[in-house]
């Protein structure tokens, strides 16, 4: 599966490991160059490998590429955790320009409540990399935990709410983001 700009809300389509069906990402404007790709391969009934890439802009602010890979445990229709690893190269465009290389491990649980309504909890926990002093951006890929509900409201329309707190490695400071998001399909 291929989409281009912004991540999938649907699990059926494949969500990028790290970054979860509710991100903060409205402040953005993808770029004609962003994509996310998504691959799953099933090993049996229960067990899949996962992989995906994506890369994303931020008009004034930065990019960044990130490849991904883990396992996904799916033991019901409802229910399923995924784990793994993540490389991503972050450009930010303050001045002076600078690059970031990280690496981290990323985990998920997505869990059906109810027929529309789903669960989502995800952590994420990068390694290396210094982020130039004044340019931390909280969109970018980082060290964070969080959780959201997602409520399909009808076909192609999607209602989340969540929060993420976000470690910002030059403060030293645990930070909370939280958001909303509609959806809609046409």
């Amino acid at each position: 599966m291929q989409t281009y700009g912004l991540t999938p809300s649907s699990p059926a389509s494949g969500l990028s490991p790290y970054f979860y069906d509710f991100p903060a990402l409205l402040e953005s404007n993808p770029a004609l160059t962003d994509f996310y790709n998504f691959r799953q391969h099933s090993m049996n009934g229960q067990f899949s490998f996962i992989g995906s890439a994506e890369q994303k802009t931020y008009l004034g602010l930065g990019q960044y590429v990130a490849v991904n890979a883990g396992m996904r445990w799916i033991p019901s229709q409802r229910f399923f955790v995924e784990a793994g690893g993540t490389l991503s190269r972050q450009f930010y465009l303050a001045l002076p320009i600078a690059r970031q290389d990280i690496a981290g491990i990323y985990t998920r649980i997505h869990y059906s409540l109810a027929r529309n309504v789903r669960l989502n909890v995800w952590g994420q926990y990068f390694m290396g990399g210094n982020t130039p002093p004044p340019v931390y951006n909280p969109l970018f890929p980082h060290t964070g935990v969080g959780a959201s509900i997602s409520v399909d409201v009808k076909k192609n329309t999607e209602v989340s709410v969540g929060a993420e707190y976000q470690y910002d490695k030059n403060s030293r400071e645990w930070k909370m983001e939280t958001s909303g998001r509609v959806s809609i399909g046409f």
